[in-house]
């Protein structure tokens, strides 16, 4: 069995029950890049998988082809420097951000969190 899991995602509670529960069928945890969370699912090489369900029409395709069960939703929050102009404010919200340069995505969340720390452009992460 295979369980691929994303960037951020806490597999370590699931994989312990798995283990209580099928002893003799071991699980192998894998970490995908977010970008390719649903390609293990599609192409049968992971059996079950955590992913951040990022729009309402990938859950509704990964729903109609998949069983799927949503274990939580995440709080969405704007990473920026500290010298950009929106960080004087208290709350924003994502509307807020429709014309602000966004921050490319590295190879990981910490990468992508240096590269806005550096004012490169603003980076929407779940919390």
């Amino acid at each position: 069995m295979q369980l691929t899991y994303v960037e951020g995602a806490s597999p370590d509670k699931w994989l312990r029950v798995w283990r209580e529960r099928h002893p003799r069928n071991p699980m192998r945890a894998v970490r995908v890049p977010e970008s390719e969370q649903l390609r293990a699912l599609e192409e049968g090489s992971a059996d079950l998988a955590i992913v951040r369900v990022v729009d309402q029409a990938a859950l509704a395709r990964l729903q109609a082809t998949q069983f799927a069960v949503e274990l939580y939703r995440e709080r969405t929050v704007a990473v920026l420097s500290r010298d950009h102009e929106l960080a004087e404010f208290e709350a924003l919200d994502l509307a807020d951000f429709d014309d602000v340069p966004r921050t490319p995505n590295q190879a990981t969340v910490e990468d992508t969190l240096a590269v806005t720390a550096a004012g490169v452009g603003v980076c929407i992460v779940p919390m």
